[in-house]
């Protein structure tokens, strides 16, 4: 997942939650984590192939 990727899902929360910073800064990083999870779940994958 690139920057600009995360600037605009971080952008999309902040359009919904606005000025609830603490509330968009803790979605940020859930969908941040999920992201790396995935991404570490899709090499090990390809590395067991």
């Amino acid at each position: 997942m690139d920057v600009n990727a995360l600037y605009l899902v971080d952008a999309t929360i902040q359009k919904f939650y606005g000025k609830d910073y603490v509330l968009r800064c803790g979605l940020t990083a859930i969908i941040l984590r999920i992201e790396i999870l995935l991404e570490y779940i899709n090499r090990q994958f390809i590395l067991y192939q």
